[in-house]
Parts: structure tokens; C-alpha cells; sequence
């Protein structure tokens, strides 16, 4: 459904994907996931990090 409705007002949804696209990817670099991923993998090679807790 590209058109929904809140309050009364249609919201047009076709930009939807796009926009959380662009928010993954600033959320990522903000974040620096990738880094800690390679940072994570690298333990895990290592035998430092087991990934399991408790």
C-alpha cells in the first residue's frame, strides 16, 4: 500500500525503503558497527571471545 493515512492526513510510503536505507547506513557509520564486527571477528579467531556470557 504506497498511501497510508494517520490523523486524517495520507502519507505517501514510496520513499519508505530509501529513508531507512539512509538510516542504516548513517547508523553504521555513526557507530562504527563494521568496526566492531571486524573488532568481534578478530577475538573470536583468536580465542579471546567466546561470545558467550555468563
Amino acid at each position: 500500500q504506497k498511501l497510508s493515512k494517520r490523523d486524517g492526513v495520507r502519507i505517501d510510503r514510496n520513499q519508505d525503503i530509501e529513508r531507512l536505507w539512509q538510516f542504516y547506513q548513517s547508523y553504521k557509520k555513526r557507530y562504527k558497527v563494521d568496526d566492531i564486527q571486524k573488532q568481534e571477528q578478530r577475538w573470536r579467531e583468536s580465542g579471546a571471545f567466546s561470545g558467550q556470557f555468563g
